[in-house]
């Protein structure tokens, strides 16, 4: 990865996801909706709230390279901001548990 003055548009723009890969990512959240509304034995359930932390976790991921993107482009910052990482499965785990908490009542 390029870090630095060396850093340019150009360089950004290769990390850019490719058009299918966010078309697989808009097709699978319609399938996730679809999934939600159906019925759904006990390991559906959990498996749909991992998909719904893992979702909002990289949805938030990509918010922030986007904003980064933003900025980059638009001049509004001096130096340009930290590349966010992508979420861990660690990360995604304590959004389960939230959600988990949550949807039971805990």
């Amino acid at each position: 990865m390029i870090h630095g003055p060396e850093m340019t548009l150009n360089s950004l723009w290769s990390l850019r996801p490719s058009p299918e890969y966010v078309e697989n990512c808009s097709t699978h959240k319609h399938t996730h909706k679809e999934t939600i509304m159906s019925n759904a034995n006990p390991y559906e359930l959990r498996f749909q709230i991992f998909e719904t932390a893992r979702n909002t976790l990289v949805d938030e991921y990509w918010a922030q390279v986007n904003r980064r993107e933003v900025l980059i482009e638009t001049g509004g910052v001096d130096t340009i901001p930290d590349f966010p990482t992508y979420p861990s499965m660690s990360e995604v785990m304590e959004r389960v548990q939230v959600i988990n908490d949550f949807v039971s009542n805990n």
